[in-house]
């Protein structure tokens, strides 16, 4: 994350202390009376404070190891440009019988910024269990446990997800005070641990209607079409307010596991509205399997503002046959939006709305506006813009990579897409999954996704391989959207060389952090694994002198740490945004 004085802090964890041994060190202790499970972990868990040109390690703080394997996320309570506020960090645990019971949140007890820090000031452990029945990866952590959903208020309060999803257990979002105990949320219920919100559709307490005026209310959906019927999202399943029997209006009903995902937190830290999105395991109208996405915005109390469906709800029983997620959400504080990433598998022509049928942004679709191609099982994902008060729809695009084989479709002949498909031809289609979400002082969506043959603008850092061009691989990429999701901004793809005749590579791995929007760019960081096959990093320059643009020889894992530039966007032709009312003057 980015300091108010410039600075940044990174967060990880490291087998091999000795890369910072010229830098002041700082060990973190557990506040007194904490206790921590067992563990036989042997990373050592830090957070790294380098100056604004990366030039100096200025601290490393170090957490205990055993336990604690890793620092894997880190907020801060301040509107951002604002001076830097409270400091809180959460990360996964170690050993643990299986490393996927939980993972844990902490508050430090300065920001390094105008306090030192010099300790952690609570921690708290958060239940998070993986599911026992995988035999293919029985150490696989559980959902929670590896996204780890939480987010800090400007008060020091913490909102987080617990639990197990997808499953007949219990899911529920809590909060911590800013002193590490139950906080304070008038509207949820309270049941002896502190308030929660259940997130198991139908139980007391839950996004569900009370009484029977709420559940027969119809209102207009995000798009401005009329008859949604239910004040709460979760209505959606059930034949009465206070009935657990479905189907609900549209014929949809509740699956067997109906606890309830919620993939990231964003709190807009003006009012402390608290912004998630929860997909629900149901059954199509016919009996099927499917999932169900909601977007759901709650006031400061923890009271419903507002709910989004991602589609068009309709009583014929064809609402939207794919199964659909919501990923990833992030609060845009230059234009009051809320940045939805969620994610379809499967095509088909119901499904999240398309880019080029925004009732308020008639005549200027999103970058690819709508599902193309001839596969279908497949996943993909998809990008949308709502207004933080109301929840209003105005832009959308889907976040869709092309597959591997020379695409049908027309070339770009200018611009930062030279040489590439144009995006809205009928071109084949890859899974493409949007894994972390951010937004940039400009309101622009800065992601980071993972794709086969992913677009990259001219001049990126790595540019990739164009169709007519060579093989392609399996790439992670990052990627800045305009501010109305119309054109990309910038775009490269992070991985090491591969043969593009063959698409041969050294068997190497990825993995990255959410990107860091800057006022000149973004910062990416993340870890390369040297694969089976041999080594083919990330090619990097410009390192300070305590990293590397080349790993070790004995290198397991090497961090990457990148500044990438991008230049801010031209002010828009017109206003981004109006009313349908204004629509037909504006196209005349």
């Amino acid at each position: 994350m980015a300091l108010s004085n410039g600075d940044f802090l990174l967060v990880g964890a490291t087998d091999d202390i000795s890369w910072t041994a010229g830098a002041p060190r700082t060990s973190l202790s557990l506040p007194p009376g904490a206790s921590l499970p067992g563990g036989n972990g042997t990373t050592t868990p830090f957070v790294l404070h380098v100056s604004e040109d990366f030039e100096n390690v200025k601290r490393i703080y170090t957490l205990p190891s055993g336990s604690l394997a890793e620092v894997t996320r880190i907020r801060s309570t301040e509107i951002p440009g604002q001076p830097t506020g409270v400091l809180v960090i959460s990360g996964r645990f170690a050993g643990l019988g299986g490393p996927k019971d939980a993972y844990w949140i902490a508050r430090l007890n300065g920001n390094g910024v105008d306090k030192p820090i010099s300790g952690i000031a609570w921690l708290q452990v958060v239940k998070a269990p993986g599911d026992a029945a995988n035999e293919k990866k029985p150490e696989q952590p559980g959902d929670y446990a590896m996204r780890q959903p939480w987010d800090v208020r400007n008060d020091g309060q913490v909102i987080y997800a617990e639990g197990e999803p997808f499953a007949t257990t219990w899911a529920a979002l809590r909060v911590l005070s800013a002193d590490g105990k139950p906080g304070v949320m008038p509207a949820w219920i309270n049941e002896g641990t502190g308030p929660m919100l259940p997130l198991k559709a139908g139980r007391k307490g839950s996004l569900r209607s009370k009484t029977p005026e709420e559940f027969e209310v119809r209102q207009a959906d995000e798009n401005g079409n009329p008859g949604r019927k239910g004040r709460y999202p979760d209505d959606y399943y059930f034949s009465a307010h206070d009935s657990d029997k479905g189907p609900g209006y549209t014929g949809y009903r509740l699956g067997q596991n109906h606890t309830q995902r919620v993939s990231s937190l964003a709190i807009d830290r003006r009012d402390n509205a608290l912004f998630f999105g929860t997909s629900t395991q149901t059954r199509l109208p016919g009996g099927l399997p499917d999932f169900e996405p909601a977007i759901i915005a709650l006031n400061a109390d923890g009271s419903l503002r507002w709910w989004a469906r991602g589609y068009a709800e309709t009583q014929d029983g064809n609402n939207s046959p794919p199964d659909q997620y919501v990923d990833c959400v992030s609060v845009d504080y230059a234009f009051d939006r809320l940045l939805v990433a969620a994610r379809c598998h499967g095509n088909n022509t119901v499904n999240f709305w398309r880019g080029d049928v925004i009732a308020r942004n008639p005549g200027r679709p999103g970058f690819k506006h709508s599902f193309t191609g001839r596969f279908s099982n497949i996943h993909i994902s998809w990008l949308g813009r709502y207004a933080l008060s109301d929840g209003a729809i105005h832009n959308a695009t889907y976040v869709a990579e092309m597959a591997q084989g020379m695409p049908q479709g027309s070339l770009i002949t200018e611009g930062l897409l030279e040489g590439w498909p144009s995006p809205n031809d009928w071109i084949d289609l890859t899974t493409t999954k949007v894994h972390e979400l951010s937004t940039d002082p400009f309101g622009r969506a800065v992601l980071l996704g993972f794709g086969r043959r992913p677009y990259t603008t001219k001049g990126a850092l790595l540019e990739n391989v164009k169709p007519v061009e060579g093989v392609s691989r399996w790439t992670h990429f990052a990627r800045v959207y305009s501010p109305d999701v119309a054109a990309l901004n910038y775009s490269t793809i992070l991985r090491g060389k591969w043969d593009q005749a063959t698409g041969k590579s050294a068997g190497d791995e990825q993995q990255f952090g959410a990107p860091v929007p800057l006022a000149d760019g973004f910062l990416i960081t993340g870890a390369q694994t040297r694969g089976e096959g041999g080594f083919s990093p990330m090619p990097f320059t410009g390192a300070p002198a305590w990293g590397s643009t080349e790993p070790g020889a004995g290198a397991v894992s090497v961090g990457v740490v990148a500044v990438i530039p991008v230049p801010p966007p031209p002010p828009p032709p017109k206003p981004l945004d109006f009313t349908p009312e204004d629509a037909p003057k504006r196209r005349r």
